[in-house]
């Protein structure tokens, strides 16, 4: 059998919740969602490294060998979540707003930057100061405070983060990341790297879109101030496409990499 761990890429995962429906505004709800995305990764051999459930919608930092893998699990996760939901609260509906978006991330400074935009984003729209004052995240279990049902793959975390084995070393340098993001108020802008195809460096950028038709995709540099740490390590660029050739050309670039392997 192939091992996952050397396989995997690394994405960023968006669903929004149904705006009529906002069934994540519930304590409930999202307590379910996170008990649910433990056993559904697990399932579905998807390792979670950082995660952020809001009221508004979910958003993963994950490894998967390709996108088909996450398509199941979170076609999963939406089907058992909407009908949990609708069981307790009547009518027959999702509460889900059209698909999820995955975004291909560049390891290194690229996936640093992706593990901290999910902490910080409660801080970004004040739900509240601090990541640790928000229940349903990844933090408790990436610093170590939750240690019993965690949904997160510390070893595969610490692989994203480049901290090698040390996992003291790793907690150390992430909440010294958090803090110094929290004290110079640099949240980052989630929504930037979620509408993105891919991010990650120029040249990576170049060679992922190497497959795609110059009149389906543009390129553009993300913005400073829309990543937390400004770590001098390369430019930051953004590929885009369509919403509906999406799904498509993210599988023909994962395909570009199989081969290339």
């Amino acid at each position: 059998m192939k091992n996952p761990a050397k396989l995997k890429e690394y994405y960023l995962v968006s669903h929004s919740c149904h705006e009529r429906v906002s069934a994540l505004r519930f304590m409930k709800s999202r307590k379910w969602y996170a008990e649910r995305l433990r056993v559904t990764a697990k399932r579905h051999r998807i390792s979670i490294i950082n995660y952020l459930i809001a009221e508004d919608g979910v958003h993963l930092a994950c490894a998967a060998e390709n996108p088909d893998m996450i398509s199941a699990m979170m076609q999963d996760l939406q089907s058992s979540t909407s009908k949990k939901f609708f069981s307790k609260r009547g009518g027959e509906s999702s509460m889900w707003q059209g698909r999820f978006k995955a975004t291909l991330i560049h390891g290194g400074i690229w996936m640093r930057q992706c593990m901290l935009l999910l902490d910080l984003q409660v801080i970004a729209i004040g739900k509240c100061n601090h990541p640790a004052e928000w229940q349903y995240s990844g933090w408790h279990e990436l610093v170590g405070i939750k240690k019993r049902y965690r949904a997160i793959s510390i070893s595969h975390a610490m692989e994203a983060w480049g901290a090698g084995i040390n996992i003291k070393k790793f907690r150390s340098e992430y909440v010294r990341a958090i803090e110094s993001c929290c004290t110079n108020k640099s949240f980052g802008c989630l929504v930037t790297w979620a509408d993105a195809l891919a991010v990650g460096p120029s040249e990576w950028i170049a060679d992922v879109s190497i497959s795609i038709s110059e009149n389906y995709k543009t390129t553009s540099t993300v913005p400073v101030s829309a990543s937390p740490l400004n770590d001098g390590d390369g430019d930051t660029v953004a590929l885009q496409t369509s919403t509906k050739r999406r799904r498509g050309y993210l599988g023909r670039i994962c395909r570009q990499f199989t081969l290339q392997a």
